[in-house]
C-alpha cells in the first residue's frame, strides 16, 4: 500500500554559518502519523538533500538497489530501496542504526518530485539570502541532472 511520505523543510529556518558556509535548516521526513528524526529537527539541510538526490539516481538503476541518506547531526538515517520499477521502500533507521523506527512504501515518482521541489525551494531561499558555497552548487547541479 502506498503511503504519503515527504521531506519537509522550514524555509524560515534556513541560515548559513559565517565559518565555512555550511547551510542549516529544519528538515524532516514526514509520514502518515510520524515525523523523523523529530519535529523541528535542524541539520545540514543542503547535505541531506544532496544525499537524497544522489540516492535516487542509484536506486532507480535496478530493483532491490538501496542507498542510505544520513542526517549529519545524530545517528539518524533513511534507507531507500527500490521494490519495483515504480515503488520504493523508505526506512527511517532507529537510533542504534539497526532496524527501522518507521517504514513506508511510496510511489517513487511522487517522492522524488517532492524532494526535488523541496530542493528547488531551498536553493531559491539560499539565492534570495545571498548564500553561496560548493555544497549549494552541488545541490543545484544534482537538481538540474534529476530533471
Amino acid at each position: 500500500m502506498d503511503e504519503l511520505v515527504s521531506v519537509d523543510v522550514d524555509l524560515a529556518s534556513v541560515y548559513q554559518s559565517s565559518a565555512g558556509g555550511t547551510t542549516y535548516g529544519v528538515i524532516t521526513v514526514v509520514g502518515p502519523d510520524w515525523v523523523y528524526p523529530s519535529d523541528k529537527w535542524s541539520d545540514f539541510i543542503i547535505r541531506v538533500l544532496v544525499q537524497f538526490l544522489a540516492a535516487f539516481e542509484h536506486i532507480t538503476s535496478r530493483v532491490d538497489a538501496s542507498a542510505r541518506c544520513d542526517f549529519m547531526d545524530g545517528p539518524y538515517g533513511v534507507r531507500l530501496t527500490s521494490t519495483s520499477a515504480t515503488h520504493w521502500l523508505i526506512e527511517c533507521m532507529s537510533e542504534k542504526g539497526i532496524g527501522a523506527r518507521y517504514s513506508a512504501e511510496v510511489t517513487a515518482q511522487l517522492f522524488a518530485c517532492n524532494v526535488s521541489s523541496v530542493a528547488a525551494r531551498v536553493l531559491n531561499e539560499c539565492k534570495k539570502n545571498g548564500f553561496t558555497s560548493p555544497e549549494i552548487e552541488a545541490l543545484s547541479s544534482l537538481l538540474v541532472e534529476s530533471q
